[in-house]
């Protein structure tokens, strides 16, 4: 549902919402490429003894953001614009 569109000159850093990292649930995050355009995917770790529920807007995530002085490689990649997911398709050889 997030979407983000950064400059060549931030950087932008997730994190779990404190409220979510108490009930004993913590996000799985990356930076945020320079340039970086498109859907923002997280993976969910719930590591309590019990299930939790998250309802639809609740709130799991902060964002932080960083200028970037001097030059920055702006991001390029497959994930640029609207895609979240390559369906189990192999993209590129490492």
């Amino acid at each position: 549902m997030e979407k983000v569109n950064l400059p060549h000159n931030l950087l932008a850093d997730v994190r779990t919402r404190t409220t979510l990292f108490r009930c004993g649930a913590y996000l799985k995050t990356s930076y945020v490429s320079p340039n970086y355009q498109g859907v923002l995917t997280f993976a969910l770790h719930n590591v309590n003894a019990y299930p939790l529920e998250i309802e639809l807007g609740f709130r799991i995530a902060c964002i932080s953001f960083m200028e970037i002085s001097g030059e920055a490689v702006p991001y390029h990649g497959v994930w640029q614009g609207r895609r979240a997911s390559t369906n189990g398709e192999h993209e590129r050889p490492y």
